[in-house]
């Protein structure tokens, strides 16, 4: 079974994010900031194959959670889905090593649904 984390402090986003991404063969686990991100990171049984996230949250910013990822070796993918689309925020996403950026502005549900296939089907290969 795949497992994806949706990240994002709007908990009405994320839980829209869980009911469109989520079937059968997909475990979604959700947190509702950076440090509960990492609490579930953590946990062996519910790493991510796939992380969808929001740049600004709470308690930190997706480059955070990203730097966790790369110090711990995890190599698990990060779309950032984000309304902060300015290039200042783009081009830190891109460094930090975001593997997909998508514009919340412009949100369709059936984009985000073959994005995030595309990358689950690349990930199992």
């Amino acid at each position: 079974m795949q497992r994806i984390l949706i990240v994002d402090n709007d908990s009405a986003f994320a839980h829209g994010m869980e009911i469109a991404l989520g079937n059968k063969e997909c475990k979604i686990y959700t947190a509702y900031g950076v440090k509960e991100a990492l609490r579930i990171l953590k946990e062996e049984d519910k790493r991510p194959d796939l992380i969808c996230s929001d740049y600004q949250m709470y308690d930190g910013t997706v480059i955070d959670l990203m730097s966790y990822i790369k110090e711990y070796g995890m190599g698990c993918p990060v779309i950032v889905i984000s309304g902060h689309d300015e290039e200042q925020y783009r081009e830190k996403i891109e460094n930090a090593g975001a593997a997909f950026f998508y514009d919340k502005g412009l949100f369709k549900l059936q984009e985000i649904r073959q994005i995030v296939a595309d990358f689950l089907a690349s990930v199992n290969k």
